[in-house]
């Protein structure tokens, strides 16, 4: 039971190092997603907004007012809405894509270290089987020469009465 024990100890101490590890991991991919994803963002409304100067001066010089330069504006926004859209929807889907990777991955290391578990009490069990066997032979065969030394005394034993009576 000690031997059990202890390897179930250092399966579980190799299991939390892996799992921190792999928490590490997703932690870094999101933060590198985070800081991704907002550089994009920023550039999105940088490009949003000098969109926006250029198209009022484009407005201005042709002399375009009213409804014009308003449709104009709704589709700078727009345009900034789904460049912004789709950011948000990239970060997220590398956000979960990075929890994703590490459930799988820490699901692989707990299946991993229950069947090592597993593997490994199976393995101590047949080795005392197979003791416990040995151990019973050696037993046996014990009590077999230990019989045969009896019968060999009771005959000797015999021999010198029957030698004393003649």
């Amino acid at each position: 039971d000690r031997l059990r024990q202890q390897y179930q100890n250092d399966m579980n101490s190799l299991y939390n190092t892996r799992v921190n590890y792999l928490a590490g991991v997703r932690d870094r991919a999101i933060g590198d997603a985070r800081t991704k994803y907002a550089g994009l963002a920023n550039n999105a409304y940088v490009a949003y907004r000098q969109n926006m100067a250029k198209r009022r001066s484009m407005a201005s010089n042709l002399g375009m007012t009213g409804g014009a330069v308003e449709n104009l504006r709704v589709g700078d926004e727009n345009n900034y809405s789904t460049s912004l859209s789709n950011v948000n929807s990239g970060r997220n889907t590398a956000y979960t894509n990075a929890r994703n990777a590490y459930s799988d991955a820490e699901n692989d290391a707990r299946v991993s270290r229950d069947t090592s578990i597993a593997n490994n009490q199976a393995e101590l069990s047949q080795a005392e089987i197979a003791y416990n066997q040995s151990q019973a032979q050696f037993n046996a065969q014990q009590a077999a020469q230990n019989a045969q030394w009896e019968i060999e005394n009771m005959q000797r034993e015999n021999e010198l009465k029957q030698a004393k009576e003649e």
